[in-house]
């Protein structure tokens, strides 16, 4: 694939919201979180970084299914999600971001060779 043809797909928004597709990378404080739109329920990783004041959680770095969205990520807000626990599916996890400073959609390997 071109540089050019990956230009064209690397954009910002202030916000997503429940009716976008994509994937999305949104950068906080100290961490990324990547948002995969392109599924029903959509996916979910937390990755924390070194700067993370929370450190870490359980489920970081995996795939999750959100059982839903309690805040969708803007910027200078936070997002707010929840999924259920891999081996108790009565009990849930929940997340809640630091200040969100930027979303950008990232380029989905699935459809590369579409493009």
């Amino acid at each position: 694939m071109s540089k050019n043809v990956k230009n064209k797909t690397a954009d910002t928004v202030e916000e997503l919201t429940s009716d976008m597709r994509g994937l999305w990378l949104v950068v906080t404080q100290g961490s990324r979180h990547i948002w995969d739109l392109e599924t029903h329920p959509p996916g979910y990783v937390r990755v924390p970084g070194p700067q993370s004041l929370s450190g870490a959680f359980p489920m970081d770095r995996q795939l999750v299914r959100l059982s839903r969205v309690g805040r969708w990520p803007k910027i200078g807000g936070t997002s707010l999600v929840f999924f259920d626990v891999p081996d108790d599916p009565m009990k849930e996890y929940w997340r809640q971001s630091s200040a969100i400073a930027r979303i950008e959609r990232l380029p989905d390997p699935r459809f590369e060779d579409c493009l």
